[in-house]
């Protein structure tokens, strides 16, 4: 599952969630990534939020998040 945030049409923000082998009920989060205009703004606890509730909505149990905090 990936999902995009664009803003007057230019893509700001992706996210994306990895399906883990052999654990159906599982993904892996990462990367999140927001162009550096937008970050602290919102959007990507924004876009975060909202693949959470897909994810939940497609019976995944369990999500795993996976970067670097300092990029």
């Amino acid at each position: 599952m990936s999902f995009v945030a664009r803003d007057a049409g230019q893509l700001i923000a992706s996210i994306r969630f990895w399906p883990i082998p052999d654990a159906p009920q599982s993904r892996l989060l990462g990367p999140l990534v927001v162009h550096r205009a937008y970050q602290r703004c919102g959007v990507g606890t924004a876009l975060a939020a909202a693949g959470i509730c897909a994810a939940e909505a497609a019976d995944v149990a369990r999500i795993f998040v996976v970067g670097s905090p300092e990029l």
